[in-house]
């Protein structure tokens, strides 16, 4: 009996596949893929992928830009949180996350610190695309990385600048050394 029931269970399984019947239903998209999909974007981001075209790279997987959006601004962060809430609407999921700010960057201006505790919400929006889940939308959509990816693409920056330029760097590159990038300094 045992022998006749394997047998039964092995040619159903050999017909399915033979036949290219799915064995798996369609799985759904949860809460935490969707956070998972927002905070990979925000790792990224946190290491530097939005700072140049070649890095940016990096992060096409997981967005369904093509080119790194243009930025005025950059977010200096020391971490970030991912919501436990998401909300979903007219087929995109929605998710906020709490970015703890040390400072901003602009571009034609230079750096200003941020007030010890400083938090900025953005709200991320992904969707599935072609069965993938992608960051779709980001508001406001500039980098946010850390301070040593900062630093780094300061320096290069400063490296390539004419005179005038070099003094917004400089001064940018000073001011953000001085500046600790532990999410708990006060």
């Amino acid at each position: 009996m045992r022998s006749l029931l394997l047998c039964l269970l092995v040619t159903a399984t050999s017909a399915f596949a033979q036949f290219d019947i799915p064995t798996q239903l369609p799985r759904s998209t949860t809460d935490a893929d969707v956070r998972n999909k927002a905070a990979q974007y925000c790792r990224l981001d946190y290491q530097g992928a939005r700072l140049t075209d070649q890095d940016f790279q990096k992060l096409k997987p997981v967005v369904n830009w093509t080119t790194n959006p243009e930025f005025p601004l950059i977010d200096v962060v020391s971490r970030y949180d991912v919501s436990t809430t998401v909300t979903q609407e007219r087929g995109k999921w929605y998710v906020t996350v709490t970015y703890h700010l040390l400072g901003r960057f602009n571009i034609g201006e230079g750096y200003t610190r941020e007030a010890a505790g400083s938090d900025k919400e953005v709200e991320f929006a992904v969707q599935e695309i072609n069965g993938e889940l992608k960051v779709v939308d980001i508001n406001p959509n500039y980098p946010r990385p850390a301070r040593a990816a900062m630093l780094k693409w300061l320096q290069d920056k400063q490296a390539a600048a004419d005179e005038k330029t070099k003094i917004i760097y400089d001064q940018a590159i000073k001011e953000l050394s001085a500046q600790s990038g532990s999410p708990f300094a006060k």
